[in-house]
């Protein structure tokens, strides 16, 4: 399922209407009326199952680390990550 949210208090109103869901949540931090920065704030009240991945087109050393110690799991540049991003979210294959 995918529910985009084109700012921050429509990405804060999903994840409280349905974080409980999420398996992975993409962000970018320049969201209309806040940050991204804000909205993982809310990560520490999520399913520890649930990923949060920060995709921007400024990963800068600081904001990486910013972000990561506000609990996202990655941060990955647009330009120039888009390959590891895109295999990091992919499902991890199923025990058989």
């Amino acid at each position: 399922m995918l529910d985009p949210a084109r700012s921050e208090s429509e990405a804060l109103e999903l994840l409280d209407r349905r974080g409980d869901e999420a398996d992975l949540v993409i962000l970018d931090v320049g969201l209309a009326g806040g940050n991204g920065p804000g909205v993982l704030a809310r990560r520490s009240s999520m399913s520890a199952r649930c990923r949060f991945v920060v995709l921007t087109g400024g990963a800068t050393d600081e904001l990486r680390s910013r972000c990561l110690s506000l609990g996202t799991d990655a941060v990955f540049e647009k330009a120039g990550e888009f390959g590891p991003f895109l295999a990091y979210c992919r499902p991890a294959p199923s025990a058989a």
